[in-house]
């Protein structure tokens, strides 16, 4: 399914604002993700097993909704980013679903131009209407109406931006590296922070689809030396853990990274700084590191 290119990378871009955010990821991202550890979760092997709807996925359906949500988002929004929204989720709606609430549609798209024109004939009328107790209820209302009963967002295009956000964030290795360790810091185990880290899960077999998509998200390339592991065919390579399973690492796809074998028995438990995963042919104006 085909996603909604505007919405796409705003809940992308939400979702890097609030895994940079220690109070939301220290406390409603791990309650979430807890929920999982505690097998109250479907899938219940997460962390455990590399699955296509590995933690990627989950996170992607968990910012999807925090991103609709009327308390831990839009209740918060400035005035004209309600306005923006609401514009934004009318395209979203009518993507989705274009035989939906076109009179409602049509009715709140004319309100919305006629506040925008104000911004011309009126500015001060324009900023007071945006930062109106009105307007936020009307805000509030029309996004309510939009979405009840049969309007609500379906499960299929929920699912379809949570995978959309997975395979986003999967090809930036940085972002991966730092939600692997993100997940391993906010203590899912229950370890104590001020203990030494261990191992919580076992090791498991890496599935070929897995390894496929590690190698070409690293080029094929070591993450470390940048040896080149397609070309040199003889040259060992190892599908490696960015946070070590001894050191509270996970089994997932977030957490793996391409490496040769030199350089996999050097990190051993280390951790490396990562490289881009951007190939150097698509780099304007800067050099790899």
């Amino acid at each position: 399914m085909h996603v909604h290119t505007t919405t796409s990378l705003k809940i992308h871009a939400y979702a890097i604002n609030k895994l940079h955010d220690p109070n939301w990821t220290g406390m409603e991202l791990y309650d979430e993700l807890k929920q999982w550890w505690r097998g109250r979760r479907d899938p219940k092997e997460l962390f455990h097993k590399i699955l296509k709807n590995g933690v990627l996925f989950q996170l992607g359906k968990i910012v999807f909704d925090k991103y609709h949500d009327i308390e831990s988002h839009l209740e918060n929004l400035g005035g004209e980013y309600k306005m923006w929204f609401l514009d934004d989720h009318i395209k979203f709606i009518k993507f989705h679903y274009p035989n939906r609430k076109k009179q409602q549609i049509a009715a709140i798209s004319k309100e919305l131009a006629r506040i925008d024109e104000l911004y011309e004939t009126d500015e001060d009328t324009y900023w007071q209407t945006l930062e109106s107790e009105v307007f936020h209820d009307w805000f509030l209302n029309q996004y309510i109406g939009l979405n009840r009963s049969r309007s609500s967002i379906t499960s299929n295009v929920r699912e379809a931006y949570a995978y959309d956000f997975s395979n986003r964030t999967f090809s930036d290795l940085p972002l991966c590296t730092h939600i692997s360790r993100l997940i391993r810091d906010i203590g899912i185990s229950s370890q104590n922070e001020r203990e030494p880290y261990e191992a919580w899960v076992k090791r498991t077999k890496i599935p070929a689809w897995a390894e496929r998509a590690v190698v070409t998200r690293d080029n094929g390339l070591c993450v470390s030396c940048k040896k080149d592991l397609l070309r040199e065919f003889t040259a060992p390579r190892h599908i490696d853990h960015i946070i070590s399973l001894k050191e509270s690492g996970i089994n997932d796809l977030v957490n793996l990274q391409l490496m040769c074998d030199k350089c996999n028995l050097k990190k051993q438990a280390n951790e490396l700084d990562p490289f881009t995963s951007i190939p150097d042919y698509m780099q304007i104006g800067m050099k790899r590191r």
